[in-house]
């Protein structure tokens, strides 16, 4: 991957410190990275807990992984990087266990409409690309 943007202030601590987090609040991270425009970030987060984690959903957060490096890539006028992992990611999208309390179909409507629009020549904008969110709960008092 090429140009990545700087974090600042909170990102840049919350990024740093991520490994003292627990792993619904790195999958959490990872959201508000990927939400906020920092893809790559993102990225790294969540190859962190992929890497770490066996259980259900795995292939989901894979996808995940994937998507967030497609939308780095076209922030970096990368449209065949893009176009290659969108469709990985919405293979792992579709054929994994769902994962937390992600709306995979969402995704996965989401990224076939950003296909079908690359397939017509279009060029993708990473403001088309879907919003992720994990839904974790929060933990009351």
């Amino acid at each position: 991957m090429r140009r990545v943007p700087q974090l600042s202030a909170p990102w840049l601590q919350a990024f740093e410190t991520r490994g003292a987090l627990s792993f619904d609040e790195q999958l959490q991270l990872g959201s508000d990275l990927y939400q906020n425009g920092h893809p790559w970030h993102a990225h790294e987060v969540w190859e962190e807990v992929w890497q770490a984690y066996q259980g259900p959903g795995r292939r989901c957060l894979q996808g995940l992984i994937q998507l967030a490096a497609a939308k780095h890539h076209t922030l970096n006028e990368n449209i065949h990087g893009a176009t290659t992992l969108l469709r990985r990611s919405l293979a792992s999208l579709s054929k994994g266990e769902a994962f937390t309390n992600l709306d995979v179909q969402f995704l996965i409507k989401s990224i076939t409409e950003l296909l079908n629009q690359l397939d017509e020549g279009q060029s993708p904008a990473s403001q088309s690309f879907p919003e992720v969110s994990l839904s974790i709960p929060s933990k009351a008092p």
